[in-house]
């Protein structure tokens, strides 16, 4: 009888250990492929910044006008999403001297941190902020004649690791 036992507490123990495996895998499949689509939406969303940028640039260079920090901050102005729905989104403009043109976020940092892994060709970087918040963070270099711009855009991507932590 005693042996019985200890072979039914041994089975349910590692089918225990099974059903604990497998759950953790299927939530971390799950979170890799929500964070794969959050990271596409805002590669989305930073090339259209980055193409009404470039467009801007070509327009000014089309009308024989010269490419300015002003002419692009305020096409930067324009086209920033300022978080009214209240996300964590936005966009930082600087020229190649390193100096910041413009900052739909004020005063937060721009810095990337965890290099993540390339989506198309861009590559981006996860940035935790606050403890409990994640951006994406993606760069891209806007070139004008005789100068070049540096874009970063922030997704708030925090949505993606909330959903884990409840599953996990």
């Amino acid at each position: 009888m005693k042996f019985a036992q200890r072979l039914s507490c041994a089975m349910l123990l590692l089918l225990a250990g099974v059903f604990s495996l497998g759950g953790f895998v299927l939530v971390y499949v799950n979170s890799a492929d929500m964070l794969r689509q959050a990271a596409a939406q805002a590669e989305q969303w930073h090339r259209m910044q980055y193409y009404t940028l470039e467009t801007e640039v070509l327009g000014l260079m089309a009308r024989g006008e010269e490419v300015t920090d002003d002419a692009l901050t305020e096409r930067a102005m324009e086209i920033a999403d300022f978080g009214d729905d209240g996300s964590q989104s936005g966009i930082w403009l600087g020229n190649a001297d390193g100096m910041l043109l413009f900052s739909s976020l004020g005063t937060a940092p721009a810095e990337a941190s965890e290099s993540v892994q390339a989506i198309g060709g861009q590559e981006y970087y996860l940035r935790r902020a606050q403890g409990s918040t994640y951006h994406l963070l993606l760069e891209s270099t806007v070139s004008a004649p005789n100068k070049s711009y540096r874009l970063r855009t922030l997704s708030d991507v925090t949505g993606v690791f909330a959903a884990r932590d409840r599953q996990l």
